[in-house]
């Protein structure tokens, strides 16, 4: 999904708004497509230029990205996550 489409109006009506992925192990790679550990992959690596495009710098505590069945994350850890969870009014998948 285009996240710049959606971030402006969504903003705009007052929604606080989260960017949240999970990546399987398995699909962290690094250069020359190499298997690589969830914290240095290129993963990783799209996961903070996907922050900083979408000016959600200032706001580390509103973008995660978890490594999936793994201790791995960027942001608020899987706990901090959860809780605010509850009062999401919409999620896109």
């Amino acid at each position: 999904m285009d996240l710049s489409a959606l971030r402006s109006p969504v903003r705009t009506l007052g929604f606080e708004t989260y960017y949240v992925e999970q990546v399987n192990l398995e699909d962290c790679v690094y250069y020359a497509c190499n298997p690589a550990d969830f914290m240095l992959s290129g993963n990783a690596r799209y996961f903070h230029n996907i922050i900083d495009r979408f000016d959600l710098i200032g706001h580390r505590s509103r973008a995660a990205s978890f490594e999936c069945n793994g201790p791995g994350y960027i942001g608020p850890s899987h706990a901090e996550t959860e809780a605010i969870a509850p009062a999401v009014d919409l999620l896109i998948r």
